[in-house]
């Protein structure tokens, strides 16, 4: 890594024993880091990660049952942090197969076992700078690809920035961390809302094809509120006005099909249509100038504007 200038990197530390945080401390000083800051108490790690674009997240995930399990995936998602593209890499003196898979499930990049050397240390951090893995996203999932997530058509790909690579290369120019995180957290936000639409549609197609109610159906009439409410929070949070214009005619139909069963060519043909137009709103990168993009909305529009006399219709 001579090439690149760890001094300029910024990386956090969360530990809360004393005698781990020392050798973490001492590896990542040996490996050539200065700019360190270390958080010991699990309820200010949310506060410490607002603060910073930081390029590394150090984090021990030896205890199944710790918090930063939770914490992990909402950094991923953007809804703590102020970078949810840092590298993540996870310390612990336990390599289980549950820390393992929780470690996988929560977006950790790369584990490494206690007790480390500088020289692991640094080959890690090597690995970081010269090759980021490509971002899945999915409704349940948000965090660099794993072995066999590129044959699963429910995940989405991204390509991230590295802000690590950015501030430690060499360059005559200044690397604006902070921008370039905030253009890719706006395409992030629309992949994961996107997400949420395409597990929105396929919670309503399965319940079409059986056109069960409520009352013959209430595990997946649960699993299709459960995901419109999860893209109400999100379109929410990030003041997504398309997806609230839409999801209002949304609800008023799927309540009467929960009443009545889903099993209406043209209560289908209503929400699909919706579906799709609020997948064309969401799109990253989309301008809303293409004849696919005016024609889902055009055809949303009719419907917002009929809203009651279609529901009147479907349920006469």
């Amino acid at each position: 890594m001579s090439d690149f200038d760890l001094t300029k990197a910024r990386v956090t530390v969360y530990e809360p024993s004393l005698v781990n945080r020392q050798t973490v401390l001492a590896t990542l000083y040996g490996a050539g880091f200065q700019d360190i800051d270390v958080v010991t108490d699990i309820e200010a790690v949310p506060r410490i990660l607002d603060r910073e674009i930081w390029d590394v997240v150090v984090v021990d995930v030896t205890d199944p049952e710790s918090d930063v399990y939770r914490m992990l995936p909402d950094l991923r998602r953007g809804f703590i942090g102020a970078n949810p593209f840092a590298a993540l890499l996870g310390t612990t003196w336990n390599v289980t197969p549950q820390v393992i898979q929780q470690s996988v499930a929560a977006g950790v990049d790369d584990l490494i076992a206690r007790p480390f050397s500088i020289g692991q240390i640094a080959k890690r951090m090597d690995g970081f700078i010269k090759h980021r893995r490509d971002f899945m996203v999915s409704a349940e999932y948000v965090g660099p690809e794993q072995k066999g997530m590129e044959t699963s058509g429910d995940l989405i790909r991204m390509e991230i920035p590295n802000t690590l690579r950015g501030r430690t290369a060499p360059s005559v120019k200044p690397y604006n961390a902070r921008l370039v995180v905030e253009q890719a957290q706006a395409v992030l936000n629309g992949t994961i809302a996107s997400a949420y639409v395409v597990e929105l549609k396929a919670a309503f197609l399965d319940l079409f094809e059986s056109g069960k109610t409520a009352v013959s159906a209430p595990r997946e009439w649960q699993r299709l509120d459960e995901a419109l409410r999860r893209l109400a929070d999100f379109a929410e949070r990030y003041d997504m006005r398309e997806i609230n214009v839409l999801s209002g005619p949304l609800l008023k139909f799927v309540a009467a099909g929960k009443d009545r069963g889903l099993n209406s060519a043209q209560l289908k043909e209503l929400v699909v249509h919706l579906l799709d137009a609020m997948a064309v709103a969401v799109r990253p990168g989309q301008g809303g100038k293409g004849q696919q993009d005016a024609a889902a909305a055009g055809i949303a529009n009719m419907i917002i504007a009929n809203q009651d006399r279609l529901l009147r219709d479907l349920i006469a």
